[in-house]
């Protein structure tokens, strides 16, 4: 990977794993865009994606199982720490991959877990503090992963409010949205919790009936949780907190705009400073020249006030004289009178 400072990295990849034999064509060609992560491998020796190195647009592609891509952005420093590592499997995708509450958890969904138990170690161990946040802003973010379907706490906000329900009778639910949204638009789910990315869809056709008998187990957005018990189908059994999925592909283009407003503004700051420096440098230079022209006339002015002091002295001497003088020419002449 070619990731000298200030140009966009580029890096010619191949498909065929180093043990395999069998050749996996990528299928991509020149200008598409694709989105590509460092992978890293799990306890079971799985590799998944792991640091997000940033959009790229494919450059060239020489054979079925080699591609040349290059960034669409300058690297931050995280992501060229990486890239000059080296020694990483890529995983790219042409659609960033999707949020999910699945991905961390270590068991199957049950009744007092409504996306399964958590695994505490791989949150951790994927989220890791890379970018320095404070410790309290990075437990923030783990523990959103960790409480995904588990207890409510009271500052929770309202979209990530659930509850579960115990059904009083039975009950179809159609769990799909009826208008879906492709996967470049649209939210994963409508305000009611139901799918709207086909990509989580219950079935093909998007038609999917989920059907309650009585005491059964089921999570609701608390207010379609509340419509169910206002109108006697459920009794809520728990409040339960349901993290905010992510548009990852949003996130990570608002993070890197954000980067390159911050690297503006320091650029600018950075340059006022410079600025400021040199006008003090300046200011500076003419206070240490008023200073020696200061020096100078103190100097001149203590002599003039020693050469004052001197024709001050030699006058006083020669009024003396004078005044001597002019009393001997009084008598003198006073004595020529008589």
């Amino acid at each position: 990977v070619q990731t000298p400072s200030g140009v966009r990295p580029q890096a010619q990849l191949t498909t065929v794993p180093p043990n395999a034999t069998e050749p996996t064509p990528h299928g991509l060609q020149p200008n598409d865009t694709v989105y590509v992560f460092a992978e890293a491998a799990t306890p079971d020796g799985r590799a998944v994606p792991d640091v997000y190195l940033g959009q790229y647009r494919v450059v060239a592609t020489p054979s079925e199982t080699e591609v040349t891509i290059q960034g669409e952005s300058e690297p931050d420093a995280v992501q060229r720490q990486v890239l000059q590592q080296g020694g990483a499997t890529w995983a790219l995708y042409e659609v960033m991959p999707r949020d999910s509450h699945y991905s961390f958890t270590a068991a199957e969904p049950d009744d007092d877990h409504m996306y399964g138990l958590v695994d505490d170690a791989a949150v951790r161990g994927l989220f890791r503090n890379r970018y320095g946040l404070p410790p309290d802003m990075q437990e923030e973010i783990v523990q959103s992963y960790l409480r995904d379907g588990g207890d409510l706490q009271a500052d929770d906000p309202p979209e990530t409010r659930w509850a579960k329900v115990k059904f009083l009778q039975s009950y179809d639910l159609q769990i799909d949205a009826i208008a879906p949204a492709g996967v470049l638009e649209g939210d994963y789910f409508d305000s009611s919790g139901r799918a709207e990315d086909r990509r989580l869809w219950s079935s093909e056709t998007g038609d999917q009936v989920l059907k309650f008998k009585k005491d059964d187990i089921g999570f609701f957005p608390e207010i379609e949780a509340n419509k169910l018990v206002d109108q006697g189908i459920a009794s809520i059994e728990a409040p339960v907190f349901s993290r905010t999925l992510r548009d990852y592909a949003y996130m990570f283009w608002k993070a890197e705009e954000q980067r390159i407003d911050l690297q503006r503004a320091i650029y600018l700051v950075d340059r006022e400073i410079a600025s400021m420096q040199v006008t003090i440098a300046d200011a500076q230079e003419t206070i240490t020249k008023r200073e020696g022209e200061v020096d100078k006339l103190a100097s001149d002015l203590q002599k003039f006030e020693v050469e004052r002091d001197e024709m001050k002295n030699y006058h006083d001497v020669l009024v003396a004289h004078w005044k001597s003088f002019q009393g001997r020419a009084n008598k003198a002449f006073q004595d020529n009178l008589v």
